[in-house]
């Protein structure tokens, strides 16, 4: 069959439409790796927040227990010349027990800063990902036994009850705990 000098008219719609999808197919390929780039930065950057949170309440538990040993002073010297006067504690003292000793050395263990991997491999991943499921729940637990946790949080986050309605509102500061996360993640 001959080819006709129409021909290149005719096909002009499916020519720009090839074209257009080939350039949208290697758009949406750069864009996707900066965009997944992003994503995934952002999901570690709050992971490891979230350890650093735990890590600081282990600190601050490790400190509330009480030491059989020698009190060093606020600056952390021994030199006399430095020694204060003893200052009340901010936060009261733990019950010094083995359980809780236990599962503290054991909360450390799994959010010690140094041996948390920052390779980007699936290995790495999921590791920091199994210790942060593990080390919440022990976080949770040690939380129980030393009688703090999110549930004091949350009660006083709940608004006294409308006189007209007589209900307590907690979606609201469940919107604002969520919008606050939300808001972190958008500004990194």
């Amino acid at each position: 069959m001959a080819r006709d000098n129409f021909d290149s008219l005719l096909e002009l719609e499916d020519e720009y439409y090839n074209e257009g999808f080939r350039l949208g197919v290697e758009d949406g390929s750069r864009a996707g790796r900066t965009e997944g780039r992003i994503f995934g930065l952002q999901m570690g950057f709050e992971k490891y927040v979230e350890m650093g949170q735990l890590s600081g309440n282990v600190a601050v538990w490790q400190a509330r227990i009480p030491n059989q040993g020698t009190h060093l002073p606020v600056n952390g010297s021994r030199s006399d010349s430095n020694l204060q006067e003893p200052q009340e504690p901010l936060l009261p003292a733990l019950q010094a027990n083995s359980r809780l000793q236990r599962h503290l050395q054991t909360l450390y263990a799994l959010v010690e800063p140094e041996t948390l991997s920052t390779n980007n491999t699936e290995e790495a991943v999921s590791d920091v990902d199994d210790r942060l499921k593990r080390a919440s729940a022990k976080a949770k637990m040690i939380e129980k036994i030393i009688g703090e946790g999110d549930s004091d949080q949350l009660s006083s986050n709940v608004t006294e009850p409308d006189s007209s309605s007589q209900e307590y509102d907690i979606s609201s500061s469940v919107r604002a705990r969520s919008q606050k996360s939300t808001s972190k993640a958008q500004d990194f």
